[in-house]
């Protein structure tokens, strides 16, 4: 296999920058989408028991999503493993690192994944409780902000060849593609 691009976002974009793009993703889709949510699903009154479901919701959201992210790897058989790093002194971060190259179908089916699973979950539950319409805002904002990273990484990948296959390395992602046999 033959090197087609390398390339490291958290080097070319810094760790905070990912954090503030984020945080305006967070708020962004919720100023967006709570008032026409709201007239679409929203029942008067609205409801605010239930707020350590919420809360612990909120906390779970962003393991879920991780989760979410391994489970194509692992219907696959994938090697992967699983670190820990901590952003800022406060955020922690659960990072993905797969032992060997991955189809690029497969990769981009694993940064989808929590996106399309995730958002349909808060949908139906925004269907199935109108009064917890704002609750279920928050989370599905907050999810978009957590899926902002898995957008900017398929950013790169949907330019690659078809065929091809991505491999993590200390110095981030390289997109692999098969070498073709010279006749001699």
């Amino acid at each position: 296999m033959k090197c087609w691009k390398s390339f490291n976002v958290e080097k070319q974009y810094g760790e905070k920058f990912f954090v503030i793009m984020s945080f305006i993703v967070i708020l962004g889709t919720f100023i967006l989408l709570y008032v026409p949510i709201l007239i679409l699903f929203g029942e008067k009154p609205l409801y605010d028991n239930h707020l350590l479901f919420f809360i612990l919701s909120f906390l779970a959201i962003y393991p879920v999503h991780k989760c979410f992210h391994f489970l194509p790897l692992v219907i696959t058989r994938h090697k992967f493993i699983i670190q820990w790093k901590v952003i800022a002194y406060i955020f922690p971060q659960i990072m993905l690192i797969v032992k060997e190259p991955v189809k690029k179908g497969i990769y981009v089916i694993s940064l989808i994944c929590p996106f399309i699973i995730l958002n349909a979950v808060i949908f139906t539950g925004i269907t199935l409780f109108p009064h917890y319409v704002h609750y279920f805002t928050i989370l599905l904002s907050f999810h978009l902000g957590i899926c902002f990273t898995d957008f900017v990484y398929l950013k790169y990948l949907v330019k690659s060849p078809a065929n091809c296959f991505i491999e993590e390395s200390a110095d981030g992602y390289s997109i692999l593609t098969e070498k073709k046999a010279s006749l001699s």
